[in-house]
């Protein structure tokens, strides 16, 4: 009885290690800028210890790209030196792309009086 005991025990445990995180989480996967000035990056929505590839593009011209590996909860978070301009008139598109394909992507909203000022004839 004290063996079937302690093999049961022995079982239970090899059986919750095994299974460990779930290797997926069933949200969606979502990015966002998370500060501006150092620019970070975050997301969510990944398989545990899943690579995801970030990027970062502004309309500026700027880029940033950094590939990190997802946490047990599938986030992941990256920063860069530098900035980048987001308002009306700058925007900005930020993409997490994961390993197993799964993609978020986040643009910046343009705003509608980010047009030029036109000369009024007279």
């Amino acid at each position: 009885m004290r063996n079937l005991v302690a093999f049961a025990l022995v079982a239970a445990l090899v059986a919750a290690f095994a299974q460990g995180s779930p290797a997926r989480t069933d949200a969606k996967p979502r990015v966002w800028v998370a500060d501006r000035s150092p620019i970070t990056v975050a997301a969510s929505g990944f398989a545990s210890r899943e690579r995801v590839a970030l990027s970062v593009v502004a309309s500026s011209g700027t880029r940033f790209q950094k590939t990190v590996r997802a946490t047990r909860a599938g986030t992941v978070r990256a920063e860069w030196t530098g900035s980048v301009r987001i308002d009306a008139c700058h925007v900005v598109i930020v993409t997490a792309l994961g390993s197993s394909g799964l993609r978020a992507t986040y643009k910046s909203p343009k705003g509608v009086d980010c047009n030029p000022v036109q000369p009024v004839n007279q």
